[in-house]
């Protein structure tokens, strides 16, 4: 039936533009111009088994496909367009627009975008809703035979646990295929309007809605891991309403952004395979058999809004100024949830069954400027200087809270305060630009930024970055152009020596805040040595060092370098070709520890991570037949490997480090494609393709094996794989347009 209706569907678009090319001889002589393009066709896919990697973030379709409709009507100043892509597809764009010139526009774009993660999710769990609870239930005979099996308190749970892991494992066989994929739909409304010469008013409203579900990980015990398929239902909305008005002198924008985001599905409860009754001990939250229920919440709705005031002035003949203001909030005040969802908690702790207060009242202040001016100081000398200040102000509330329940498994009695989190972060900057020499530009310049941090009332202190700018862009001759630029920054933190993250004595800083010294260079340069041969080099290079960090990251690298080339030897026809190679270099330390930092130096440790990347390919175009018929052929390939390099001293936890026998993961994708036009007439082409796609990864927490669900060592997994693929899409379309 769908294929009889993409038939109907083709043989309608074609009578359609039979009807319309008709159309438009005879319109235009009524001053009504009409262009329109189509390309319908037919598709094979071939694979040795099909993977959701292939089709992550695409619709491939088998059969009868129309990947484009587009229409232009104008008639005067006037004018109607409809484009429509990919269409009856997951991943189809329509987009429709009419207006007059100059007056007025309104704009309709419907966009939409799948995300597949896997296509072999199984799951042992039923899913039901209600009042944007998600509930994941077992039959209630799997929860009471694995209670059964091992019986209540510690003593038991540690003896009996591998028996109801076994019962568990076979009650596994029945597990049933669980969808787990997204589907974004969204659509847009854009309208402007210009009443009169100076003045503008614009319009934009958005609603995007994201359904489907993805792997969620849902521990109930350091020993008991659960993935379950997280349900997913999220609407946003967003307007954007401004109003410009332009002078000579320059222009004043000011507008209002609004944004709502809804969850329909706010709390998760799930069922315990190990309990039909609640219960607690010590260490129940290691082997995870306490709570009948485990419970979390989900993304909760929010809205924000922020006014804004731009304004860009012509201050002198040679000299800019431009500016934005704007204020902004963020509301959530969603219910929050009990402590816990285990009765037996109750008993021991009063507030376990309570919420920490009835709603979140978690609300933030955002005020941000930008401003920069730009003059041209003398001849052939330009300045750019401004200032940025963004503050991201708190206002949230602080919950003290009495303890926790770890896992909902146990109470732990840890009185803390949850306390709002606040920054603000100043950028001054400037730079001068020297245009002494024909075809070349020198730049200089320096920037300023400084980020305080607070949490609660307590200082996180300050830091302040200093990044000297400097840079050459040069195109002296036909046959050589240049740039090379390089950055060095240094930055420093206030509280360095005065304050410990964790504990006396061990020296880990937070890589976001901690002195750094950065150095950067960057350089281009193409060649047209020989006529119709253009030959690009692209190198770039970044070190970063931690000098005052100990343990944390102490040191990130990367080196990344490229050759491109084109080579036109013929009018019609063009070779190229192109490689890059990226690598990347990271230094952590850190130590083992339990509950309290170790003071044993034997129990550090140190990790050296490295990925590289390789990419090259190469293409070509050409004519066989000059305007008749033409060849198109690409291939690409690319690879990365990640490897690690682990250390620690004999004698500690861990005692003397083993390495991976293998690298840590290593991915390879590599493409052909290859298609043959033939144009049949002015306004109608044939085209026949081949596409070949080929991914395979190795990776050490993975493998493609269908094994059972329950991991050795006490996981239940969904399953979700994305195995490696071989697809061959052969396909002929046919292109009409005029």
């Amino acid at each position: 039936m769908k294929k009889t209706l993409s038939l109907i569907l083709i043989l309608g678009i074609v009578f359609s533009l039979s009807v319309l090319s008709s159309a438009a001889e005879e319109k235009e002589k009524d001053g009504v111009k009409i262009r329109a393009k189509a390309v319908a066709g037919t598709e094979g896919v071939f694979d040795n088994g099909r993977s959701s990697k292939f089709y992550e973030d695409r619709d491939i379709p088998k059969g009868f496909f129309f990947s484009l409709l587009d229409i232009h009507v104008e008639k005067g100043n006037k004018y109607l367009n409809f484009n429509a892509s990919r269409i009856r597809q997951a991943d189809a764009r329509y987009e429709v627009s009419f207006g007059d010139y100059g007056k007025y526009n309104l704009n309709f774009e419907w966009d939409k975008m799948p995300h597949r993660f896997s296509f072999d999710g199984k799951t042992l769990y039923n899913y039901d809703e209600d009042e944007h609870t998600g509930f994941y239930t077992l039959s209630d005979q799997i929860q009471a035979d694995a209670q059964n099996a091992v019986g209540d308190g510690v003593i038991n749970a540690n003896a009996k646990m591998g028996i109801a892991r076994t019962l568990i494992s076979k009650f596994l066989t029945g597990a049933h295929p669980v969808g787990l994929e997204l589907q974004r739909n969204k659509g847009t409304l854009d309208f402007s309007y210009n009443p009169s010469v100076p003045l503008s008013v614009d319009l934009n409203i958005s609603r995007e809605e994201r359904k489907g579900a993805r792997p969620l990980g849902a521990s109930l015990g350091f020993s008991h891991v659960i993935e379950l398929p997280e349900p997913v239902d999220f609407k946003t909305t967003n307007l954007d309403a401004n109003l410009e008005y332009t002078k000579k002198w320059g222009t004043v924008r000011a507008g209002v952004y609004y944004s709502a985001f809804d969850n329909q599905v706010q709390t998760l409860i799930w069922d315990n395979p190990y309990r039909i009754t609640d219960q607690t001990y010590s260490g129940a939250y290691s082997n995870g058999n306490g709570s009948v229920q485990g419970r979390m919440a989900l993304a909760p709705s929010n809205t924000a809004m922020k006014f804004y005031l731009r304004g860009s002035f012509k201050l002198l003949n040679s000299t800019r100024l431009s500016g934005t203001v704007s204020y902004g909030t963020f509301r959530q005040n969603e219910a929050l949830l009990p402590y816990t969802i285990n009765t037996a908690l109750a008993a021991i702790q009063t507030d376990a069954f309570n919420v920490p207060r009835e709603t979140a009242k978690a609300k933030a202040n955002i005020a941000s400027t930008d401003f920069s001016l730009t003059s041209k100081i003398i001849k052939n000398v330009y300045l750019n200087a401004g200032v940025r200040y963004y503050n991201f102000d708190n206002r949230t509330e602080e919950l003290s809270i009495p303890g926790y329940s770890r896992f909902d498994q146990v109470w732990e009695e840890v009185p803390s305060a949850v306390e709002p989190y606040k920054f603000a972060h100043t950028t001054v900057f400037g730079d001068v630009s020297f245009n002494w020499l024909e075809n070349t530009s020198f730049k200089v310049g320096y920037s300023l930024d400084s980020i305080k941090r607070k949490l609660g009332e307590e200082d996180e202190g300050k830091s302040d970055e200093g990044t000297f700018k400097a840079s050459v862009d040069s195109n002296l001759t036909d046959w050589l152009l240049f740039r090379v630029s390089y950055q060095m920054a240094k930055r420093d933190w206030s509280l360095e020596g005065e304050k410990d993250i964790y504990a006396p004595g061990f020296n880990f800083k937070r890589y976001h805040e901690a002195d750094r010294d950065r150095n950067g260079v960057n350089v281009l340069i193409d060649l047209l040595l020989i006529k119709n041969l253009d030959v690009t080099g692209s190198f770039m290079l970044g070190r970063d060092k931690y000098p005052q960090s100990d343990y944390g990251l102490k040191k990130d690298d990367f080196t990344i370098y490229g050759l491109d080339l084109s080579y036109s030897f013929a009018p019609s026809a063009s070779i190229y070709g192109f490689y890059s190679r990226e690598l990347y270099e990271g230094d952590q330390a850190s130590r083992q520890s339990g509950a309290v930092i170790s003071t044993d130096p034997r129990n550090d440790w140190t990790a050296t991570l490295k990925d590289t990347v390789d990419t090259l390919g190469g293409g070509l175009t050409y004519a066989l037949i000059k305007n008749k018929l033409s060849l198109d052929l690409s291939l690409s390939s690319s690879k990365a490997e990640g490897k690690a390099d682990l250390f620690s001293p004999p004698g500690g936890t861990p005692d003397t480090a083993k390495n991976f026998d293998r690298k840590l993961d290593a991915t390879t994708l590599q493409s052909l494609k290859a298609s043959l036009r033939y144009k049949l007439r002015a306004d109608f082409s044939v085209v026949l393709g081949y596409w070949y796609e080929q991914y395979k990864l190795e990776d050490i927490t993975r493998n493609d094996w269908r094994v059972d669900m329950l991991a050795t060592g006490f996981a239940m997994y969904l399953g979700a794989l994305e195995p490696g693929f071989d697809y061959h899409v052969a396909y002929l379309k046919f292109i009409w347009s005029w």
